[in-house]
């Protein structure tokens, strides 16, 4: 999970202006920490899921970078995209993106 963490951010800087810029400025406001759901075998609680801060450079690299696969609504209403590059899929919430890593996605 950590791993799709740097392969994302090196992604979305490169895209938006050179390897080093932090363009895109990603961080990880969410993981395994309490208060995050636990149910199913791809959650926060087992290490499958992390969350990133909405912001228009992140939101505009996942829904307009060719780079990402849209997938339709989770039963949420979520907006999901799925990275070409490692599979992993970005679910837009209301104030962050849900990401789920591995698992069988």
């Amino acid at each position: 999970t950590l791993s799709e963490v740097g392969y994302f951010a090196q992604g979305c800087n490169t895209k938006l202006g050179g390897t080093y810029s932090n363009s895109c400025s990603v961080k990880v406001t969410g993981g395994t920490e309490w208060g995050h759901s636990t149910s199913g075998t791809c959650s926060h609680a087992n290490g499958y899921k992390f969350d990133m801060p909405l912001n228009t450079n992140i939101n505009n690299y996942i829904q307009s970078s060719g780079q990402f696969t849209y997938l339709g609504m989770r039963s949420d209403g979520a907006q999901q995209y799925k990275w070409k590059s490692g599979g992993a899929v970005y679910a837009k919430e209301s104030t962050h993106w849900d990401v789920a890593v591995g698992c069988g996605l």
